[in-house]
């Protein structure tokens, strides 16, 4: 640690700001100066900011709801995965690690991911956390004169942040379907005014052939819930809190059927997987159509915004559960237990990551950040609770790994970072460090642990 102490706090601050979110909170034990550093809010802003930007790396990060045995709900773990499509197919996945928190319910369900915030269902209870940080806090009950307990009512949330006033929104919907109405209820994070109540709508999300309602979809700054009986995209604006005109959806195929079209985001637009059945060889497929914009929007009214959209066809695959599109233009898919790169242009699918006894529920893109709900003005916050960690052999260090690993990873990724970064190389004087034989080749983990 020689070397760091002999860097002006400038430097320092600007070498922890980019270095892995999930290593902050191994950094901040390493000495009082690193933690001084670390523990304000303005360095998780800094820190928000180096990593939020647009990254050509090719990597990309998912976070999922595994269980050891299929369909097993009881007992939920979440996995955050890294993929990097410069690698090859059987290494792809770059790195699996468990997430060390309790589930705050029995059966969580993930409503979505926005800056590294995670929000959580247990119907009907909500909770909004960061995974890195530890921070949770539970959403009020949201009390219903008509839901409660009632066979025709169903539940449906969305998650979403709006960039232009720093603001996490969640919405909640109990829809019934006899008679057929929604309520809506808004709350944000921070704001200290609880849920507000939108009003009840005459509207018809319920589909007859489920038992539960899809969580909402957040894309172009506005929430998406595919409607029942209409064969419509219902559209909530999240900056003026109100509903849009529904959205038409993509042509469906004679042979298709509207309730096993599903809708999701790639690369920040929405898309919808058609279901289709191929005639003569009965394959069946998703054509998959993305929501772009036609032209340029800029002085349109607020009504005619979502006009501005359309429908573009992108690819077919075999699979609905679409996670991302790479780089290069493949789609990763999933299924419970492997993942799928497929070639839209080539037709061709290949098949890696096998998780061995590890079955995916769920998957969203998620970004580890050290965004604080406790910086957002949330009152209450608390610290979840932590998994009993299992003992496990080298093999296993990249699913659950040990304090010192942890601590060894940090300091690792403060090298690679000052070897990359020409400007900070430009400011320390090598030869000085090197007279004094301490390089980063030699960092002494002992010290950094005993700190």
């Amino acid at each position: 640690m020689d070397c760091f102490s002999r860097l002006p706090l400038e430097t320092t601050l600007e070498i922890l700001t980019r270095v892995p979110a999930e290593t902050i909170p191994d950094c901040k034990s390493v000495c009082k100066i690193w933690g001084n550093l670390l523990r304000p809010v303005s360095f998780s802003k800094i820190h928000f900011h180096h990593h939020n930007q647009d990254d050509d790396s090719g990597k990309l990060s998912f976070l999922a709801s595994t269980s050891k045995k299929y369909m097993d709900y009881d007992n939920l773990e979440f996995k955050y995965f890294e993929y990097n499509k410069n690698h090859n197919s059987e290494t792809s996945i770059e790195r699996i690690k468990k997430v060390n928190f309790k589930p705050p319910f029995r059966d969580a369900k993930i409503v979505g991911s926005s800056n590294g915030l995670l929000c959580l269902t247990g119907t009907p209870s909500i909770c909004i956390c960061n995974p890195i940080t530890r921070e949770q806090i539970m959403l009020p009950e949201i009390k219903t004169q008509y839901c409660d307990n009632h066979e025709h009512c169903m539940w449906a949330n969305g998650f979403g942040y709006l960039s232009s006033t720093n603001e996490y929104k969640v919405v909640a919907i109990h829809a019934s379907s006899e008679p057929i109405f929604i309520d809506v209820q808004i709350y944000t994070l921070g704001s200290r005014s609880g849920w507000r109540n939108l009003g009840r709508f005459d509207m018809d999300l319920c589909q007859s052939s489920y038992a539960f309602l899809p969580q909402g979809v957040f894309a172009n700054g506005a929430l998406y819930w595919v409607s029942g009986d209409l064969e419509m995209i219902v559209t909530f604006d999240l900056t003026q809190e109100k509903f849009c005109e529904n959205l038409s959806p993509p042509p469906v195929p004679p042979n298709g059927f509207w309730t096993w079209n599903t809708i999701g985001v790639l690369d920040g637009c929405l898309y919808v997987a058609v279901w289709q059945l191929v005639e003569g060889d009965e394959t069946e497929w998703f054509d998959i159509w993305l929501l772009k914009k036609k032209n340029d929007n800029h002085g349109m009214k607020e009504s005619e915004r979502y006009q501005s959209f359309g429908w573009t066809k992108e690819f077919r695959l075999i699979q609905s559960t679409l996670v991302a599109v790479t780089k290069s233009g493949g789609a990763l898919t999933h299924s419970a237990e492997w993942f799928n790169i497929y070639g839209p242009k080539s037709s061709t699918s290949k098949r890696f990551g096998d998780l061995k006894e590890c079955f995916i529920h769920e998957i969203f893109p998620h970004k580890n950040t050290l965004v604080s709900l406790k910086g957002l003005g949330e009152e209450g916050t608390k610290i979840m609770e932590p998994i009993e960690v299992e003992k496990a052999g080298r093999r296993d260090l990249l699913l659950e790994q040990p304090e010192e690993v942890e601590a060894l990873d940090a300091l690792l990724s403060l090298k690679e970072i000052w070897v990359k970064d020409k400007e900070i190389m430009e400011s320390i004087e090598i030869e000085e460090t090197e007279s004094h034989g301490s390089s980063l080749e030699q960092l002494d983990v002992d010290e950094a642990r005993d700190s």
